[in-house]
């Protein structure tokens, strides 16, 4: 994992800075997606997901002075190619609201692609993370949640960042 988050490392940047980010593992039943992604406990096991929540939360106390940083969590999960779920909504209650996905442009976007459109999951609960235990705990859950599932699905975490600067 540390090698694969190496790769991925300057994206958490791109990230903050406005620019559409994804990170994807794809590959057969058993093959190590989830592992890859979440890993094991121990700091050389972790996944590449805790890594990107410590450098995003790294990056945040280390810009503070100059910018705030919110982030905004989604967690759904894919059940065919028509269907997904919202696990935040979920959590604990065993009940999963079906969600759909749309793409907003913004109003008078300029030519920057970070302004011009926006995912936006309908029917998704969206929580504000203080923290980055508390991101990787509702990760954590996320993840348990899925494990527990009778067939394999796929689980999709939304990160939605907003900066603003502080001089302005």
């Amino acid at each position: 994992q540390a090698e694969v988050f190496s790769e991925l490392k300057g994206l958490v940047q791109s990230a903050i800075d406005g620019y559409n980010v994804l990170v994807m593992a794809c590959g057969a039943t058993g093959s190590g997606k989830t592992y890859t992604m979440h890993g094991a406990t121990g700091s050389e096991g972790r996944g590449v997901s805790p890594r990107v929540v410590d450098e995003l939360f790294l990056i945040r106390e280390r810009d503070d002075w100059r910018a705030s940083l919110d982030i905004d969590v989604q967690v759904v999960v894919v059940h065919d190619a028509r269907r997904m779920a919202d696990i935040l909504g979920g959590l604990g209650s065993g009940e999963s609201p079906f969600v759909q996905v749309r793409l907003q442009r913004a109003a008078g976007a300029g030519s920057s692609a970070a302004e011009e459109s926006a995912v936006v999951l309908e029917g998704a609960s969206t929580r504000r993370v203080a923290g980055h235990q508390e991101l990787k705990t509702i990760l954590k859950e996320a993840y348990q949640t899925v494990a527990k599932a009778a067939k394999p699905l796929h689980l999709l975490v939304f990160l939605h960042l907003t900066r603003s600067n502080r001089a302005t």
